[in-house]
């Protein structure tokens, strides 16, 4: 893995549930094939603490059992009603899986442009299948629409992953390329300052994350408050129907985090909520989780 996604540390102070949690977790382990990260700041056990994975270098980042409000009454209509979850133990990427641990894992990239940045920038153009073929591979897994929102917003239910005031310097988006990127991705880790609350970073920005879940935008009225999966299947208008509203067609997975694209803040927030059918994306990308 390159330098400023292995080297770069994270030092964040965190409040409310965060801080029942510098102990180290009872039942905490490394997982068989992973390592500690090198220049680990926090630990075991306590959110942020860092692992990466023997062969790909893929880093993951701890994030301790807690519960958080959900869902945002300032944001759109799919984003209420807010509501409380509860979450066991998990990990999480600690950036966007890039193209080169996608190579090392499944071969020859799926379309090369838009993967012709580098190694080091994250992959997009790919599947939800081929994601969780990826995933699979490693024992990991795509994280839910719960998982991902609480990795960002954090217990203290930040609007973006850095605090509640918004910083057109924190992330690549539309108005703020970093220089190395023209007007694509940006190298993953590339904005340390604006790293979440248990240190994943570019959660925000540079490209939009498949999570787990279908997506339906009534959903959080029938949520379970503990570890929620997402609707059976989603709910959706007619193929082909523009109905106003996010849901255009059926089977669309849930995407988070906006991207290098984006130009509204509003899209960059925690709580904010979107969807994909597609099979590529030129900015939809993801990140890996597993249990603990």
């Amino acid at each position: 893995m390159d330098a400023a996604s292995v080297g770069l540390g994270v030092a964040l102070g965190m409040v409310g549930l965060c801080a029942a949690t510098r102990a180290q977790e009872p039942g905490f382990a490394i997982p068989d094939g992973w390592v500690a990260s090198p220049g680990n700041e926090k630990a075991p056990g306590e959110a942020g603490y860092r692992i990466a994975h023997q062969e790909t270098g893929i880093e993951l980042v701890y994030v301790p059992a807690g519960r958080f409000v959900m869902g945002s009454d300032a944001g759109d209509p799919d984003e209420k009603p807010v509501h409380e979850v509860e979450l066991r133990a998990f990990w999480i990427g600690r950036t966007e899986v890039t193209v080169g641990q996608w190579r090392q894992v499944m071969g020859d990239v799926d379309y090369e442009p838009p993967n012709d940045q580098g190694d080091n920038h994250p992959i997009v153009a790919v599947a939800w299948e081929r994601c969780q073929e990826l995933a699979e591979k490693l024992g990991l897994r795509l994280p839910t629409e719960a998982e991902w929102e609480y990795a960002a917003a954090g217990p203290d239910n930040r609007v973006y992953p850095w605090g509640n005031d918004w910083n057109p310097n924190l992330l690549q988006w539309a108005e703020n390329k970093h220089p190395s990127a023209a007007d694509r991705t940006a190298p993953v880790g590339s904005y340390p300052a604006g790293a979440s609350w248990c240190g994943a970073l570019d959660i925000a920005g540079n490209v939009w994350e498949w999570c787990a879940d279908w997506y339906n935008e009534d959903y959080y009225a029938s949520s379970p408050r503990a570890n929620p999966l997402g609707p059976a299947r989603d709910v959706g208008a007619a193929a082909g129907m523009n109905d106003g509203t996010k849901r255009w067609w059926r089977q669309r997975r849930v995407i988070r985090g906006g991207c290098f694209n984006s130009n509204d803040p509003s899209q960059l927030r925690c709580a904010y909520r979107s969807n994909d059918p597609s099979l590529w994306h030129f900015a939809l990308g993801f990140r890996a989780a597993r249990d603990p």
